[in-house]
């Protein structure tokens, strides 16, 4: 059974080539194994917003509340270093996205600037270098992103990546505001391309039909999630059913696999529509729509986490979560048999081995912050 679809990107345009069928999704048992309290030493971790596993030995957090990103000990939890916003030769920053898998180079677009800070967080503090910072931090360089006309760098959830030499970044139109019924067609394209000096190349990737032509107004939210892994990086269009891979060969091929999102029992695809435009205020009691985000691959499985808003309890905040399992080489999905209360469980850091990493730092049940490790377990 053929699972994968290909687009062709011509002209800005995409080519559906095929059509897909799901084979049924299996159960998978999820299984908590421990939790380990994390300890920062510098700043104040708060509420992160994205999390990863660097060198398979690190765990790293980054706030854009707290303005910072933070690196700990995967066995200990303590702290191994951290770059704090105003502490590294006075740069303010927001952490809109963070890539970090050349740690100790640690690069970070700030959407509220429209600039990338390349930092290095130096591990021989000792040195006697006049360069080196006090705080064991260098920035290395800065460079400002020159998005094209009526279009910014996303200032919140951005992703950012880089390959063979450019920079790819979550853009969003400035004609309209995301609570307007025609911001997805507005928008156009989701990912703008940049060279390392900044300059804009092009736009890629576009909003799909599902989104394009709104038939109401929802509340606002990002429209798709994303993640990285050896095959590269992943997009999630829950509306359309979507898993789309930009491979790390797509300069070359110019080609996006698109994987279709299987039926669950616990993920709701639709559109949740509302009766009014949204003022940004009042959430609780508006319905959200359910999105997948992060997405994360390890040795031939992709995993995907939901975030769904449990829309029968309006007037309070009940965000439950579970996770899709993807078999590449056998084309299966896989879901865990149960959804978790999301502040108990926080996001997925990662996948070491079998084992999941999760951080739960939100401080709203409890004043501390956790690295929890579950696994998940076949059924039969």
């Amino acid at each position: 059974m053929i699972q994968r679809c290909i687009y062709l990107f011509l002209l800005a345009a995409h080519i559906v080539g095929c059509q897909q069928k799901v084979k049924p999704i299996s159960g998978l048992e999820f299984v908590l194994i421990d939790s380990l309290q994390l300890q920062e030493k510098n700043g104040f971790l708060s509420q992160p917003h994205l999390v990863g596993i660097v060198s398979d030995s690190i765990l790293a957090a980054t706030s854009f509340k707290s303005k910072g990103i933070w690196f700990f000990d995967l066995e200990t939890g303590e702290e191994i270093s951290s770059i704090l916003s105003g502490k590294v030769m006075g740069t303010s920053f927001m952490p809109s996205g963070v890539i970090w898998d050349a740690y100790p180079e640690v690069k970070v677009v700030d959407g509220s600037t429209q600039k990338i800070h390349v930092f290095r967080i130096n591990q021989d503090i000792g040195s006697d270098s006049q360069e080196r910072a006090k705080d064991g931090v260098d920035l290395l360089s800065s460079v400002t992103l020159k998005a094209p006309d009526d279009f910014k760098v996303a200032t919140f959830m951005t992703f950012f990546e880089e390959f063979d030499g450019k920079y790819y970044v979550s853009i969003r139109t400035t004609k309209t505001l995301p609570s307007k019924i025609n911001y997805f067609r507005d928008s156009g394209e989701v990912i703008g391309v940049f060279d390392l000096d900044g300059n804009h190349i092009e736009n890629i990737l576009s909003f799909p039909k599902s989104l394009q032509d709104l038939q109401g107004y929802i509340v606002p939210y990002l429209g798709y999630g994303f993640g990285s892994g050896e095959s590269g990086a992943y997009f999630t269009f829950g509306s359309e059913r979507e898993l789309v891979l930009m491979g790390r060969d797509w300069n070359s091929s110019r080609q996006f696999e698109v994987f279709k999102l299987p039926e669950s029992r616990f993920f709701d695809y639709k559109l949740q529509f509302i009766e009014n435009e949204h003022n940004g205020m009042n959430t609780d009691l508006s319905p959200s729509t359910h999105y997948l985000k992060p997405v994360h691959e390890e040795r031939g499985f992709v995993y995907l986490q939901s975030k769904m808003r449990d829309n029968t309890k309006l007037g309070q905040f009940v965000m439950l979560t579970h996770i899709f399992r993807y078999n590449k080489s056998l084309e299966t999905w896989e879901e865990s048999d149960e959804a978790f209360n999301f502040l108990e469980l926080g996001d997925l850091a990662g996948i070491k081995q079998d084992t999941l990493y999760f951080v739960e730092a939100s401080l709203i049940n409890r004043d501390q912050k956790w690295m929890k490790r579950a696994v998940l377990k076949s059924k039969g």
